[in-house]
């Protein structure tokens, strides 16, 4: 009799803690599910809150430096002068932001606005992104990451880079490298694929060649 006892109460223990396992797997599925979903989300979400602030931005014109890098663009834009002659003059070197990134802009566009605000805006959104991207790598949590990129295209601080088209080439060009680099190196990290860390180099000296305050050392970089 008391081994009869005895051996239902051990099925029964055992019956509990499979209970409590498959709960606790079930769990973490769910979780994983939302996880997906509100990763997934956030790639509409953060393109979508950036579109409603900054919208009135489409219909603002060229500014101030924006006239004189245009006309650079069309009429005296050399490569060699640009990549080669300009980091051995005195000034600023940001050839990539400046000048290519504006001669591109002009082979494509001409003096087409609307072309041009694409461009910022698709900078703009594409920072925000690379910033969910980071945070949740670093964390492997989707809500903060969400969060901080909401954080970026809402901040009041970056209205200048948006609205004004010279600013936007120089600042959000300036980070999207940067931000870039920064992933590409803790994707390097997570997957152990060189492929990572050979493109988070040539990445930062693209940001080195666009604006100087993305002076970080690339070789600082472990490998």
């Amino acid at each position: 009799m008391k081994s009869f006892i005895k051996d239902n109460s051990l099925k029964n223990s055992r019956k509990v803690i499979i209970k409590k396992e498959n709960n606790g797997c079930y769990r973490s599925i769910i979780k994983e599910k939302i996880s997906y979903n509100v990763g997934n989300l956030a790639y509409l979400l953060i393109p979508l809150v950036a579109f409603i602030i900054y919208y009135p931005s489409f219909s603002h014109g060229f500014i101030q430096d924006d006239f004189a890098n245009i006309f650079r663009a069309s009429h005296q834009f050399n490569a060699y002068n640009v990549f080669i002659n300009g980091f051995f003059t005195v000034g600023f070197y940001r050839p990539i932001t400046n000048e290519f990134g504006f001669f591109i802009s002009h082979l494509i566009f001409g003096i087409d606005l609307l072309g041009y605000r694409m461009i910022i805006f698709g900078l703009f959104t594409l920072n925000g992104i690379l910033v969910f991207s980071i945070i949740r790598t670093l964390l492997d949590r989707t809500g903060p990451a969400l969060m901080a990129a909401l954080i970026y295209v809402t901040s009041g601080t970056l209205f200048m880079s948006v609205y004004w088209i010279s600013a936007g080439f120089n600042e959000e060009g300036t980070a999207f490298f940067m931000l870039s680099s920064l992933y590409l190196y803790l994707l390097y990290l997570k997957k152990g694929n060189r492929l990572f860390y050979i493109s988070s180099i040539a990445v930062s000296v693209m940001a080195l060649m666009s604006k100087d305050r993305s002076s970080y050392c690339p070789c600082s970089y472990s490998s």
